[in-house]
């Protein structure tokens, strides 16, 4: 893919990934009782500004393998209720992600069973 492309999908992004920060801001405030992860996503939204010849691919992955809240076997200090409020706003920002949080555990992420499941319950999200 040329720079050219990479620098229009990466601005293609921005508002997707405004809109996905937002929601998850509001879905904090609403089973957390206060905002707790004020930066979600904040990187993607620098890199997709700021170097966005990289593309979005690229970006994608350098997100997921540092942000605490994409879970991944063997990554450290990883962030069960930041996961579960980003699965559950995707489905109200992306089309592309229709799941709720729930379904999105049962299809991708069973084997974080015990570490999850004490979030869905006081979230009141097993469904």
């Amino acid at each position: 893919m040329s720079i050219i492309n990479n620098i229009k999908n990466s601005f293609k992004h921005i508002p997707y990934t405004w809109k996905h920060y937002l929601m998850v801001m509001k879905l904090q405030k609403q089973y957390l009782g206060y905002y707790k992860y004020w930066f979600h996503d904040m990187d993607k939204l620098f890199m997709y500004i700021f170097m966005p010849w990289l593309g979005t691919h690229k970006i994608q992955k350098i997100h997921k393998k540092y942000a605490k809240h994409h879970l991944i076997k063997g990554k450290k200090n990883m962030r069960f209720d930041e996961a579960i409020l980003d699965w559950e706003s995707a489905r109200f920002t992306k089309p592309d992600k229709p799941m709720t949080a729930y379904q999105t555990y049962l299809h991708k992420f069973t084997y974080f069973k015990d570490d999850l499941m004490p979030f869905f319950e006081k979230f009141n999200l097993v469904k």
